[in-house]
């Protein structure tokens, strides 16, 4: 797919029209491609002229993708991580993938997109994204366009490294994992497994308590102070920038403040009156925590779900 007809269909989207089965088709194998020539880490160096802006849990909330969007970092010039969990628990996980996924086909090096826990068969099943897909499609189209989009997910990288000092992952550290570059050695590919560093990095979190210890999730572990330490130092690391937990601030430092959690989602899940949180980084690892007040919204599948008064540039 083209450059020019990704922006097309992103386009389409924030006209509030779903892309049709043939265009997610299209759309999916363009992203496939791109997403396995990526390494499991990637390498991001944010240029003096540019910006690079870190993007939490969405989570189906078109509105707050929407307020990142438009908050006048250009796509074309500044760079854009984003730390998954795109779908479930809101019910415009469907525009919300879709439009990322074109903006990642048409600025492949200026759009980059990790993989979160919830990017895989068993929690979409269970949390939202396979039911909006059967009320958006029609039955004999839901599943196949479901599939394509898992098959997507199966594809994303687990980590990126900004200007050598700032790791940005969906979740946490990995007792498993040492050194950043051997990430590069483990096959990413495919459904998300019951443990390893796979599963760590999508669901651990940090925690008071030193050492690794079981997480109160029933999947991964916690880690402490002293594990990010020691990860950070033989890492030569300044910062690790992850999501995955709701903190009611939308953004919130911990373990001495080597680790911010945001959190994008605002009013998650419709029902928290959290703020959202997003961050921006420059060329010299320089962090500017930006905050969303949390908005009032239906949790429905929607047939509008863009702004009229929206400005966003593709």
């Amino acid at each position: 797919m083209e450059n020019y007809t990704a922006k097309q269909l992103a386009n389409k989207i924030l006209s509030n029209n779903l892309l049709s089965p043939a265009e997610i088709g299209e759309l999916t194998s363009s992203a496939i491609t791109l997403l396995k020539n990526e390494p499991t880490l990637l390498e991001i160096t944010v240029k003096p002229d540019q910006k690079l802006v870190v993007v939490g849990d969405i989570h189906g909330n078109f509105q707050v993708l929407e307020t990142v969007l438009n908050h006048g970092i250009n796509i074309e010039e500044n760079l854009y991580v984003f730390l998954g969990d795109f779908v479930d628990r809101e019910k415009n996980s469907h525009p919300v993938m879709q439009l990322v996924l074109a903006l990642k086909v048409a600025y492949p090096k200026n759009i980059y997109l990790l993989r979160g826990n919830h990017e895989c068969v068993k929690i979409t099943e269970m949390y939202g994204f396979k039911e909006e897909t059967i009320a958006r499609y029609n039955q004999e189209d839901a599943e196949e366009i479901y599939q394509k989009f898992i098959n997507v997910f199966d594809t994303l990288p687990l980590a990126a490294r900004v200007n050598q000092n700032i790791l940005c992952v969906h979740a946490g550290l990995s007792p498993h994992l040492e050194l950043l570059q051997d990430l590069n050695q483990i096959d990413r590919f495919g459904d998300v497994p019951n443990e390893g560093i796979i599963t760590d990095l999508l669901w651990s979190d940090p925690a008071e308590e030193n050492g690794y210890q079981q997480s109160p999730r029933g999947a991964s572990f916690t880690f402490g102070p002293d594990i990010s330490q020691q990860f950070f130092e033989a890492n030569n690391l300044k910062l690790m920038i992850r999501s995955h937990q709701l903190v009611m601030g939308g953004c919130e430092y911990t373990h001495d403040d080597r680790i911010l959690t945001i959190f994008t989602s605002d009013n998650y899940c419709t029902s928290c009156q959290n703020k959202g949180g997003f961050a921006i980084v420059d060329e010299n690892s320089n962090v500017e925590s930006i905050y969303v007040e949390p908005t009032q919204r239906e949790n429905e599948v929607q047939n509008e779900w863009c702004s009229v008064a929206s400005s966003i540039v593709i």
